[in-house]
């Protein structure tokens, strides 16, 4: 056993926790993707908010989707207080469970360069093993968000797993920390109409101003923080480029894509979906222009294609409701 080995792969998610649940489904014996997680637990519907470094957030709300989403689906998850004697909870949780997600601060994974070198912000990992001695714990990180992000497989030294889960991180929304996450998996497979799950989506869009109002919301708080001081644009055009092509924008709109043939939507929204896809990655391109430069002609670029993205999107969900309305 090598605890020094880190085994990288591609990207396996969108998001750490949904990520994690379905990597853990597929371990317990039924497999959900991630896709069917976004579907059943409303993850389509995106909110601004605050990240743990102050920095604009564009995001669903991920636990509550990945809970919502595995009840929907058949499985039962619960979350287990973590213990005073939590190293004996672990170990029993293993030998009953193929593996726990739990939420950590990413500042202690050593098994990745770049948690070590930023602040540490709150993600979500899954346990799979504990060798013998308990020293170490095996971890598989589904998403690492790097300049090519990836995810791993490693070994956690039980020190820095334990200040990892003891180490509270909170954003502007979220505050998950202090539970192990376990799942019993869906007896048998679960019928679920996908075509009411988007149609419900699209209507939630439509009359919540959470919702609606996220992409103007957002877009606001990254000018704001564009028109700061050289340092603040900088962080801040790096966080967008990482929410739209690392995170949740065309990771999530892919998925989607992927929901919309299942539901057999096809013509002009598959195509409308492409189109927003191709303006997001316009606009992550963008923000790393104006990373390197604070160029103010830059900037005004940016507005104008924030205009178009906020025009499709609305045109998206308009044209999603109208082609599922009474079918």
């Amino acid at each position: 056993m090598n605890l020094n080995e880190v085994v990288r792969f591609a990207p396996l998610a969108i998001n750490c926790f949904t990520g994690s649940l379905a990597q853990l489904s597929g371990r317990s014996g039924a497999a959900l993707h991630e896709a069917q997680l976004l579907e059943a637990g409303d993850g389509y519907l995106l909110r601004a908010g605050l990240d743990e470094w102050g920095m604009p957030e564009y995001t669903f709300a991920v636990e509550d989707v990945g809970l919502r989403a595995c009840k929907v689906l058949g499985a039962q998850v619960t979350r287990v207080p973590i213990a005073s004697d939590w190293v004996a909870q672990l170990q029993a949780l293993l030998g009953e469970y193929p593996g726990i997600v739990v939420w950590v601060n990413s500042a202690y994974l050593d098994y990745a360069p770049v948690y070590s070198s930023k602040p540490g912000y709150l993600h979500a990992v899954l346990v799979i093993g504990m060798n013998d001695a308990a020293t170490h714990v095996r971890i598989f990180d589904s998403l690492i968000v790097d300049r090519e992000p990836h995810g791993c497989e490693a070994w956690l030294p039980i020190e820095a797993f334990a200040t990892a889960i003891t180490d509270r991180v909170r954003t502007e929304t979220y505050d998950h920390m202090g539970h192990f996450v376990v799942m019993q998996p869906a007896g048998r497979p679960v019928d679920f109409d996908v075509r009411a799950s988007l149609y419900r989506q699209a209507c939630s869009f439509l009359t919540n101003d959470t919702y609606r109002g996220a992409l103007p919301a957002y877009r606001a708080l990254c000018m704001s923080r564009f028109r700061d001081v050289p340092e603040t644009g900088a962080t801040a055009a790096r966080r967008l480029f990482d929410h739209i092509v690392v995170l949740y924008v065309i990771p999530g709109l892919t998925l989607l894509a992927q929901s919309l043939q299942r539901a057999d939507c096809q013509g002009s929204i598959t195509t409308l979906t492409q189109t927003l896809i191709n303006h997001w990655r316009a606009l992550s391109m963008l923000a790393l222009k104006f990373e390197a430069t604070h160029s103010p002609l830059i900037l005004v670029r940016l507005e104008d294609r924030f205009d178009v993205i906020e025009s499709l999107t609305l045109e998206l969900w308009q044209t999603l409701h109208d082609s599922l309305h009474n079918t």
